[in-house]
Order: structure tokens, then sequence, then C-alpha cells
């Protein structure tokens, strides 16, 4: 517009009062204005430039530290700039920086490893993918409530769903997939865990079979999403994931049923105390999905029941033995008194290794465990108290009284030894 050669074009215009010149001249000023309001929105924008930067190269455990002072920059364009502060290209501006937080994310996860490599390290992408978008979402809501705060008219009362839609549906996008994680912890046994723990007894073979069988259902399953078209496992917009997802889900269910039927079965084989705690080790090592864990956890229940049992028994033992003034049998060559203690420590032994075998629980609840250790405690100081006791320990001493005359040492003290010296 400033150019001679169009300037004097305009002259000529102007002599000729040509009908052209008023429209040029309209078009002239909405050029002027333009370049006026690109000017200023170039201003503000280059303000974006350094934490966009950061942005683009951050990974997803990094980049919920960038979004608050992003934030602060689209709040101050939102709030100084003369053309840029319109509800339409904030709302633009956000949502470009919700596809590229997804954008970043998605660079991050491996769908390879999820399918066939590192599975745990895809879990921890994908958890972190997770996390960085939910904070996205929080960051977000905290500067337009401390916006709101502020007072004025000037709100930041965009439309939700057009910025955080696609960040929605990504956060659902990666719980599928971890969902498909832990399928290969638990069936395929793909984690850092891998082995199968011994299991013993006669049904121990069985279960190593039937546990196999559900790791082979589980690649029948897997294949039809690997089977898929593996660049649309992360694009929230395919819609044809649903349909491949909702059918290994159901997949899914079928298997935690089976394994919930194992556990069973191996715990049907349980009677003591020992073999429950180690039938809970060996599936609480194997438990990996929410579903196994809680089930496993309800049989800790029932091992610290076999527990109870036999704390009950020694009580019982106890009480129709001392209480009621039952038979007692112990070696002949102990006296009376000493014999009782014998048998009252034998019980003592006895809870005391039951006892052992729960304090291995360490994965268990201690408020499962609490009421039976209290009472395992109640039970111990009680048999303690009745050996220690003044009036039994006085009994005892009666007992032997008629021991304390003889010379017991006279009698003990023989050479067991003899040397022989032989003169030749």
């Amino acid at each position: 517009l400033e150019r001679p050669k169009l300037k004097k074009i305009l002259n000529i215009l102007k002599l000729s009062d040509s009908s052209y010149l008023k429209a040029f001249d309209d078009l002239a000023s909405s050029i002027n204005a333009g370049s006026i309001e690109a000017d200023d929105n170039l201003k503000f924008l280059k303000s974006l430039q350094e934490p966009c930067k950061k942005l683009e190269e951050a990974e997803p455990k990094e980049i919920p530290s960038i979004l608050p002072g992003l934030l602060f920059r689209v709040r101050m364009i939102w709030e100084r700039s003369k053309y840029y502060n319109t509800p339409e290209r904030i709302s633009s501006l956000l949502r470009k920086i919700s596809n590229e937080i997804i954008k970043r994310c998605k660079n991050q996860i491996s769908i390879k490893d999820m399918l066939d490599g590192d599975v745990e390290k895809c879990m921890k992408d994908l958890q972190d993918s997770k996390e960085c978008c939910e904070e996205w979402e929080k960051i977000y809501e905290k500067t337009r409530l401390l916006i709101a705060k502020k007072g004025g008219k000037r709100r930041w009362d965009f439309n939700y769903g057009s910025i955080f839609a696609q960040v929605d549906a990504f956060i659902q996008r990666c719980n599928d997939l971890l969902e498909i994680c832990d399928g290969q912890l638990q069936f395929a046994r793909k984690g850092s865990d891998s082995q199968l723990p011994q299991f013993g007894g006669s049904k121990g073979p069985e279960i190593v079979n039937i546990l196999e069988e559900i790791k082979l259902s589980f690649r029948k399953h897997l294949d039809k999403i690997r089977g898929s078209d593996q660049d649309k496992i992360l694009d929230v917009k395919s819609t044809k994931w649903h349909d491949d997802y909702s059918a290994f889900k159901n997949g899914m269910k079928d298997l935690d049923v089976m394994y919930l039927n194992i556990i069973n079965f191996a715990f049907d084989s349980v009677e003591t105390v020992q073999q429950g705690v180690e039938m809970l080790e060996a599936f609480d090592f194997l438990a990996k999905r929410a579903s196994i864990k809680n089930y496993v956890s309800k049989k800790a229940h029932f091992v610290i029941e076999l527990f109870n049992k036999e704390l009950d028994k020694a009580k019982n033992e106890y009480d129709q033995s001392i209480m009621k003034k039952g038979v007692i049998i112990f070696p002949i060559t102990h006296g009376k008194y000493s014999g009782i203690a014998i048998w009252i420590r034998s019980l003592m032994i006895r809870i005391e290794n039951f006892k052992k075998n729960i304090d291995l629980l360490t994965f268990v609840d201690d408020g499962i465990k609490r009421p039976a250790l209290e009472k395992y405690d109640s039970l111990q100081q009680r048999f303690r108290h009745h050996i220690m006791e003044e009036k039994y320990k006085s009994s005892w001493r009666t007992e032997v009284k008629e021991y304390e005359d003889i010379e017991v040492r006279s009698k003990l003290d023989r050479a067991i030894l003899c040397l022989s010296l032989i003169h030749i």
C-alpha cells in the first residue's frame, strides 16, 4: 500500500473520480486494521513460545510442571490482548494445548511393549500419561476458579467439552490399555515375576495345568487385538477400537471366573495352617489384577480361621485336662507337676509354630490378623501364668522334697571314663 506506483495509480483514480476508489479504500483500511491486529496478536502469542517449546520436548511426567506457567500466559492474553481475547480464540488455543499433550503422551507409549515386549514399562508409561492428562484438567480448573474468584465479567466460561473431550477419551483409552497389560501380567505372566510358584500336594500338577490352559486362552483373546490396526489403537477417534476391546474384555471376564475357580479348587484340599499359608503365598505372588487380589485376600480369612481353630483346640485340651481334672499323658520318668508343665509347654510350642506360619503373611492386612494374634497372646499368657504361678511352683517343690535328703551329688560323682596304667 505504500509503494510509489500504487500511490500514483490512486491519484489518477481520484482525479478521474473513479467508482473503484471507495471499494479500494475500504479494502486498504481492512488490510491496515488486520496488520495492526496481527502485530498485536504476535506480540502476545510470542509469550507462549518458550513453554510450548518445553511442552513439545517433555515426557508425560514432566508436563504438569510446565502447564501452570503456560496457562498464566494464556490468561495474560485473555486479559491484556486487544484482539485475541475472544472466547472462541482462547478456547481454540486451550484445545491445541490439549492436543499437544495427547500427542506427547502417545509418543511415550509403545503398543509393541504392551503386546509382546516390556509390559511393566508400558504400564508405567500409560499410568504417567493418564496422570498427566488428569493433572492438565485439574490445573485448568484451578485457573478457571482463580479467575472467577477475582470477579469481573471476563470469566473462563468456555465449553468444557470442546477443550477436554479428546483428553477424557484418551484417559479412557489408557484405562483400556492398562486392562490389557493387567491381563498380560495376570494370565500370560509377562512381568518380571513370570515363574510359577511350586504347588505341593496331590493337586499341584493339576493346578499348574489349569494355569497353563488359562495362559493359552488369554493369548487367543489377545491375538484379536494384535491382529487389529495397531496404529489406530491410540487414536481416540477410531470407532473400531470399541468393538475389538469389548470382545477382549468379555473374554477377560471369563478368565477371571476360571482363575477364581482354580483358587477355590486349590484351597479345597487345605487342612492345616501351614498348607493354607503356602497356598496363600503362592496365589498372592500370582495375583496382579484387583479382582484376583481381593479374592486372595478373602482366602486369608480362611487361613486365619484355621489358626483360630488350632488355638481353640489347644485351649480346649488345656481346659479338659487341667481345669476339669482330665487325663494328661506324659512320660512316667517325670513327676506330676513337672510333667504337667512340660505338657503345657508342648501346647505353647505347638501354637507358637502355627503363629510363625501366620507371621509369614506379611502381605495380609494387619486388621485381618489382629483378632487371632490377640487371641494367641492371651492364650500364651494363660499357659505361661499356669506354669509360673507361685501356687504351682510350691506344689512342684513339695513333690521333689523327698529327693532333698538323698545325696544326689554322691550318686552322680562317679567317673565315666577310667585311665588304666599298665606297667610292662
